[in-house]
């Protein structure tokens, strides 16, 4: 007799977020709103780390790093 089975696959990834902001500061409170409101569809259990990077259209790059 067949049975179902659920079966956990764990995955990671990373979320890049397209926002419009004047500031980095500005940039990441966006970001993570826009995380917050995101569909990722069937996962479950996502744990999300400190935003750690962002650039702009124009190659402005910012980091942060909380390794």
């Amino acid at each position: 007799m067949n049975k179902t089975y659920y079966v956990t696959i764990k995955i990671s990834g990373e979320y890049i977020a397209e926002v419009n902001a004047t500031s980095f500061e500005e940039a990441k409170e966006k970001a993570i709103n826009a995380y917050y409101d995101a569909d990722f569809g069937s996962l479950t259990d996502i744990n999300a780390d400190e935003v750690y990077s962002a650039y702009t259209e124009d190659e402005d790059m910012f980091e942060e790093h909380y390794y």
